[in-house]
């Protein structure tokens, strides 16, 4: 498996006293790429548009989660103490 994204919100009003806490996590990755294949690559980097503030796009979830990515979110949920609702993990068969 390859981590292809990952994207972490935390809180940044510097008069809060959740500063800098996680509130959401969105992670992709892939699977089906051998390391040969994946070391051979160079790759891409992409650096998205740097907002900050609330989010207004709306997030893309697909239907079929599956069992490595449930568990994932229940890691992940668990580590850094947010709800399930906050945390995305999708993984690509690739």
């Amino acid at each position: 498996m390859t981590l292809t994204g990952a994207k972490v919100s935390i809180v940044e009003d510097l008069e809060s006293q959740d500063f800098g806490k996680v509130t959401t996590i969105s992670v992709t990755a892939k699977t089906g790429v051998s390391k040969e294949e994946d070391s051979d690559k160079i790759p891409k980097i992409e650096i998205d548009k740097v907002q900050i503030g609330d989010e207004t796009k709306a997030r893309t979830k697909k239907d079929f989660t599956s069992p490595l990515e449930l568990q994932m979110v229940e890691v992940l949920s668990s580590f850094y103490s947010l709800s399930k609702e906050n945390v995305e993990v999708r993984i690509d068969e690739g």
